[in-house]
């Protein structure tokens, strides 16, 4: 694999041109300007419009959950148990008669807070890019202009492994450990993104690997929902409608990547695939998340 760093000099070797990373300009401001940019209608100016819009959706949707999380009883009481597993003797009396499996109960966990998290997280991310505080605007530019953006993975890395937790904990997951774990492998997923980006950003030709990897990653967390989904005896329908929704909006970020690194038509221009997560990022997660805030209507122990 090429060695490079993340740094705002680092320089970018593609071979069409409508993609916006110049090998043959060094970049003492990384930020470009338009005229640099011409060759793309999505122009820095462009992308942080569109990231302040998210930015501001992202906010709103987050304030109504959170408010509602807060003052209606049904969406405030709402709660999910946590357990964890241990072994206990069968008999307490004769340690010869061996071990069994046992549950613990942790507690219950309010689950609109984390719904409302959700949206919190990619709000602040997108956020982040747009200001430029500590140069985080600069920054942003200086990824895009090599074909890659390191705010993006870090957001999806830990919002997209909020819902998963979420939504395993709607099928029935609720060992702490196997939550812990779908976390964790989720997460990874999203740096193995990262991770593909950061090398081909400099990078004649495409390795794969990565993304192979991540999508091999982005697989134990779904096998884990779906066994506790298939073992459950009548799971309330709009568990089935999340899961499915959630699965058609998880393959859409990966194919958005496949046609960028691929050059497919207008995926050619880097930026084009970036506004493209931009919206997805809006659209997808609006769609999930008020899914998912809407299955707390559902009866629940601690609601009634």
């Amino acid at each position: 694999m090429s060695d490079h760093t993340l740094t705002p000099d680092a320089t970018v070797e593609h071979e069409n041109p409508i993609v916006i990373c110049n090998p043959d300009k060094e970049q003492e401001n990384p930020e470009l300007s338009e005229e640099e940019s011409s060759s793309s209608i999505y122009t820095p100016a462009k992308l942080r419009f569109w990231n302040r819009v998210a930015t501001a959706l992202h906010f709103i949707q987050f304030v109504l959950l959170a408010m509602c999380a807060a003052a209606v009883p049904k969406f405030r009481d709402f709660k999910l148990n946590l357990t964890y597993s241990y072994f206990e003797l069968i008999d307490a009396n004769d340690s010869s008669r061996g071990m069994r499996n046992a549950v613990g109960d942790i507690g219950a966990m309010h689950i609109g807070p984390y719904v409302a998290l959700f949206f919190f997280l990619s709000a602040l991310f997108q956020g982040l890019t747009t200001v430029n505080f500590m140069g985080l605007n600069d920054i942003y530019n200086a990824d895009i202009a090599r074909c890659q953006n390191r705010f993006r993975w870090y957001e999806y890395a830990i919002s997209s492994s909020v819902m998963i937790w979420i939504i395993a904990m709607f099928t029935g997951v609720s060992d702490i450990c196997a939550l812990i774990n779908i976390f964790a492998i989720n997460a990874c997923m999203n740096f193995f993104g990262l991770l593909m980006e950061h090398e081909n950003s400099n990078a004649k030709t495409v390795t794969w690997l990565p993304f192979i990897f991540g999508c091999f990653a982005g697989i134990p967390p779904w096998i884990s929902v779906l066994t506790s989904l298939a073992a459950a005896s009548s799971p309330p329908g709009f568990v089935y409608g999340i899961f499915i929704s959630y699965i058609i909006m998880f393959c859409t970020f990966p194919a958005n990547m496949v046609l960028q690194f691929k050059k497919v038509g207008p995926w050619a221009d880097y930026r084009f695939g970036e506004y493209v997560y931009i919206l997805l990022s809006l659209i997808a997660k609006s769609l999930l998340g008020w899914l998912v805030f809407g299955g707390l209507n559902q009866p629940n122990s601690y609601t009634n």
